[in-house]
């Protein structure tokens, strides 16, 4: 239950009046997902490592320790009521022991189950007083510190919190273009794909190097997932595509794309499928395009995944990194445990896939995506 008048006096205090309606709503909108969730789904609460409020008495007690700057605007003038540093945090001790009160206020009344830390980025520390570890190189420049084992420290402690309460850690760690091993190994989710937006093709925003090496969460055995950075107002096809172009990308790199079934029932279906067919389980064994003994070669400039079973049933994903074309799979059939005679299907809408040999072939437009299922025996 909301308490009367609850959210009234928490906008009440903000300068901009005419941000007070947006403001309840999206705090209401809020609570009332809490409420209605309940028990049924965990509930992942939203906080900045590198952010903080100014106006509170624990910043203004420890902000020499907690924020970069060297001067805090603080020291000459109140702070006004909810103002904050968003990028400024260094989570020392201090501040680490701040913050870890709040994260198990929040778990024990219920409130929430996980924690999301956004800007979990190195940053440069300047701070030379001894307290960190900044100092002067032998030509007299500042070499700052970056808070490596200060970020480490913070998300060690929320998972401990969790682990003292006998809680499940799934909290999520907002990337930012990183993956530091000595941070993000103690969460269980990464969060990536925040630097690009608009309509361009996901093919155009990173490179298939830079998704092995930083998105995939392999490093850390964290799950990737991705944010989708769409401008979903604008022209229905050139949305339409860039989704798909995303859909590609994510599904043949194993990273959960941050979709509503509302935005794609394509993507939800194919995941379905997948999971029915065993993907994840010890029932299906799944190959990525990049592996050495990878069993399916094809023409044209793709990326591709491979699910099977034992039951003689596959799944090939393949996403068009190149030109509208049409696109060739040689299967290794046996290594795929698929037998001399086969079927292809297209996933999304039931239709047969022409099969020539142990060959499929399709037309596939730019920067776009096919999922195919194979199975054993021939089409009725």
């Amino acid at each position: 239950m909301i308490p009367d008048g609850f959210l009234e006096k928490w906008v009440a205090g903000y300068r901009n009046k005419d941000r007070h309606d947006y403001y309840y709503r999206a705090i209401r909108h809020s609570l009332e997902v809490m409420k209605v969730t309940g028990t049924r789904n965990p509930i992942t609460f939203y906080t900045n490592a590198r952010g903080m409020r100014t106006d509170i008495a624990e910043a203004l007690t420890f902000q020499d320790e907690w924020f970069k700057e060297e001067f805090q605007g603080t020291r000459e003038r109140p702070a006004e009521y909810g103002e904050s540093k968003a990028y400024s945090v260094d989570p020392v001790a201090s501040f680490r022991d701040f913050a870890a009160g709040w994260y198990r206020t929040m778990i024990t009344t219920g409130a929430a189950d996980n924690i999301y830390f956004d800007d979990t980025f190195l940053s440069s520390n300047f701070d030379h007083s001894g307290d960190q570890d900044a100092y002067r190189l032998p030509d007299g420049q500042l070499q700052p510190s970056v808070g490596l084992f200060n970020m480490r420290a913070l998300i060690r402690r929320a998972a401990t919190v969790q682990a003292e309460l006998n809680r499940p850690s799934w909290n999520i760690v907002h990337m930012t273009n990183t993956h530091i091993a000595p941070v993000h190994s103690f969460a269980r989710i990464n969060l990536d794909w925040e630097d690009h937006s608009g309509l361009q093709p996901y093919q155009l925003r990173y490179t298939r190097e830079y998704l092995r090496a930083v998105s995939i969460g392999r490093q850390t055995g964290n799950i990737p997932a991705a944010l989708t950075m769409i401008d979903f107002k604008g022209d229905p096809g050139a949305v339409e595509s860039c989704i798909r172009s995303g859909i590609g990308v994510a599904l043949t790199h194993e990273i959960c794309f941050g979709l509503y079934y509302s935005q794609s029932k394509a993507y939800w279906d194919i995941r379905k499928e997948m999971y029915e067919l065993g993907y994840g389980t010890k029932k299906a064994v799944t190959r990525n395009y990049w592996e050495k003994d990878y069993p399916v070669r094809f023409t044209g400039d793709v990326s591709s995944l491979v699910i099977f079973n034992r039951k003689g049933e596959a799944i090939v994903i393949v996403c068009n990194y190149g030109r509208i074309g049409k696109v060739s799979m040689t299967a290794g059939l046996e290594k795929i445990g698929i037998g001399k005679e086969f079927q292809a299907v297209n996933l999304e809408n039931g239709r047969p896939i022409k099969v020539r040999g142990n060959t499929v072939e399709f037309p596939l437009k730019q920067y776009d995506f096919i999922a195919i299922r194979l199975k054993n025996g021939s089409l009725q």
